[in-house]
């Protein structure tokens, strides 16, 4: 399942590895995982339509459900760094959406 996070906070967990006195590994993760159609249903909704009506799927290029959940774990990032993915994917969609009409606006 694709998981949706906002590049802002992830730029900001690495400056926090940065910033810490020893070099380690570290997993950036929002710790939820969404669809492709949930997304598309956020972004669509954020704006009144009904994503249904919109987009056609060709069947063809759904590929098979992962056999495997690929959920990452940020608990260490948390707890050495204080850092936590602080928005939702509903909120990110909503904000992706709004960028896109602004510039659709003319406005940057």
């Amino acid at each position: 399942m694709p998981v949706a996070g906002y590049a802002e906070e992830y730029a900001e967990a690495m400056w926090l590895i940065l910033q810490h006195e020893t070099s380690d590994d570290y997993v950036l993760a929002t710790g939820t995982c969404y669809t492709v159609e949930e997304f598309t249903a956020a972004a669509f909704s954020h704006v009144g339509l009904e994503w249904q009506k919109y987009v056609d799927i060709d069947h063809r290029f759904v590929r098979p459900a992962d056999p495997h959940s690929l959920l990452g774990g940020a608990t260490k990032a948390r707890l050495e760094l204080g850092w936590v993915a602080k928005t939702k994917m509903p909120e990110l969609a909503r904000m992706m959406v709004d960028d896109d009409l602004q510039m659709l606006r003319g406005k940057p």
